[in-house]
């Protein structure tokens, strides 16, 4: 997909801008309006996965083949298998999403460049994908795939405990976890790519970076570290200009078109806090729903890798950045009442069109726009611009109306955590990390770079101190948030459809209209 056009841009690769040392910042007083000023009301599963249908046996099948694609020699799973096959891992890893997101099933989405050039064959009952091409483009890999995909995708929903699919001809076997059919992957792109040059162009959103040219793109970190440039996009205009305009599903977007960039997609800054500021700024414009891109192993921006060698191999899985902006945006939108919920940009510090500012923020109310349920506080401080790095903490005071916990005294605030912006591993939420643990299940971690809970009071308004490189959620309409466990299937018992799976078997931007 084609990045968002820009002007004159000099691309930034570091952090290190030599900029003057700054001393510590006054505390940020947050203004918070009595009421919500939108009324577009999401879920927590708001923030969804979506999956490359070329490499869905990557995450449920053993058997590996290799095939030549743009001169290289490269690992693809091109035999797959049945719903035996389907890693642990990977449960743990979905189940720990679903355990957040209430009354509402994990949104999954099937689909990517290759779902468009990929046929549907009946009768191939196995292999449950099968390549096609012995020399296709690395960014579109097309396969025949048959009904055992269906019957993958749905156990996995009936063992994560909900899920949703978009998909064609998917609805007997998928049910009540089928939740909407597409049109076709980056229709906006049929043009260009000469597929219907007749065709009249799509307005759309789009990538806002790209690696296409392999190594030459426009942005760097700091780039996406601006909270004002998570205000572009065609379809954002629009909302923001119409509030009759139909609603929009972003049914795939990443930090950067052709697998995201290296040192950059794959950063604490871009995959971690970058995903969840442009999520809940999709939210905050009218967005009902976004499906973060996840495509075959070597990719800068997935959300995991899997052990090498074969599929299937034992060893451990390795967590990136960008999962974890999965499971912190899920408790950021969670709401007592299950009715959902509206973001607000509050605009902290002129952030939404100074690009100098920091700090940045949210409000979360509940569906009807009237209390407070969470804050959503991102301190964007370079570190190394501060001769004392404490200096680099945001102060963020919160006035006391805006909480209506039962108890203001015992106000629970997690953080999203890292060493530096440029991390790629050492990351926690919630002083709980996946560094270092390879079966997907969170564990507790006291390292010196995570920020545990806190409780404070805030009967009288409260101050919270946001470390540099970290981002904070506090719960303001209640002590503490919701989270079920894959042990405990309390979460699937309330819900008719399990896991809310979006299969893009045919788009990867939808348009829903009302």
């Amino acid at each position: 997909m084609l990045p968002f056009p820009h002007s004159t841009v000099t691309p930034f690769i570091a952090l290190s801008l030599g900029l003057a040392i700054f001393a510590a910042a006054d505390p940020i007083t947050v203004s918070v309006p009595s009421t919500a000023p939108g009324h577009n009301v999401v879920q927590p599963n708001f923030l969804g996965i979506s999956l490359e249908l070329s490499f869905m046996d990557e995450y449920c099948a053993f058997v590996q083949t290799s095939i030549r694609a743009l001169s290289l020699t490269i690992k693809l799973r091109a035999v797959g298998n049945d719903t035996s096959t389907i890693p642990p891992t990977v449960l743990n890893y979905l189940s720990a999403i679903r355990g957040r997101t209430g009354n509402s099933p994990l949104r999954l989405r099937v689909g990517g460049n290759s779902m468009d050039s990929s046929v549907y064959v009946p009768e191939m009952t196995t292999p449950m994908l099968q390549l096609t091409q012995s020399a296709a483009n690395s960014n579109n890999q097309p396969v025949n795939y048959g009904p055992m995909l269906w019957e993958v995708m749905k156990k996995v929903a009936d063992n994560v405990g909900g899920a949703e699919y978009l998909i064609g001809a998917a609805e007997q076997a998928l049910g009540s976890t089928l939740d909407g059919f597409l049109l076709g992957n980056e229709p906006d792109l049929y043009t260009t790519h000469l597929q219907r040059p007749k065709i009249k162009n799509y307005t759309t959103d789009i990538y806002i970076d790209n690696n296409c040219n392999f190594g030459k793109y426009p942005f760097g970190v700091p780039y996406y570290t601006q909270h004002a440039n998570a205000w572009q996009g065609p379809a954002m205009t629009l909302l923001q200009s119409n509030t009759s305009a139909p609603k929009l599903i972003m049914s795939e977007f990443n930090s950067a078109s052709c697998g995201g960039i290296p040192t950059v997609s794959d950063t604490f800054a871009v995959g971690s806090l970058w995903t969840i500021d442009y999520a809940l700024q999709m939210a905050a414009v009218g967005y009902s729903a976004a499906y973060l891109h996840t495509r075959e192993r070597g990719i800068s921006y997935n959300l995991f890798t899997p052990p090498d060698g074969p599929n299937g191999n034992p060893g451990d899985w390795v967590t990136n950045p960008p999962y974890y902006a999965l499971v912190a945006t899920a408790e950021a939108l969670q709401n007592a009442d299950g009715a959902g919920g509206v973001v607000v940009d509050l605009n902290i510090a002129n952030s939404k069109t100074d690009k100098k500012a920091t700090s940045a923020g949210y409000a979360v109310y509940d569906s009807k726009g009237v209390n407070v349920q969470q804050f959503v506080l991102f301190n964007y401080a370079n570190i190394s611009n501060f001769a004392n790095p404490s200096a680099a903490t945001a102060t963020f005071t919160l006035p006391a109306s805006a909480f209506t916990a039962s108890k203001k005294n015992g106000i629970t605030v997690k953080f999203l955590s890292s060493s530096t912006l440029l991390e790629k591993n050492d990351i926690a939420w919630g002083g709980q990390s996946l560094a270092g643990v390879g079966n997907g299940t969170f564990q507790d971690n006291n390292s010196a770079w995570v920020v545990p809970n806190q409780q404070i009071d805030c009967t009288n308004g409260c101050s919270v101190d946001v470390p540099p490189t970290a981002m904070a959620v506090v719960f303001a309409a209640s002590n503490n948030s919701v989270v079920k466990t894959k042990n405990n299937k309390a979460w699937a018992s309330s819900i008719a459809s399990p896991v809310l799976a979006i299969f893009s078997a045919l788009a990867a931007y939808a348009l829903t209209m009302l």
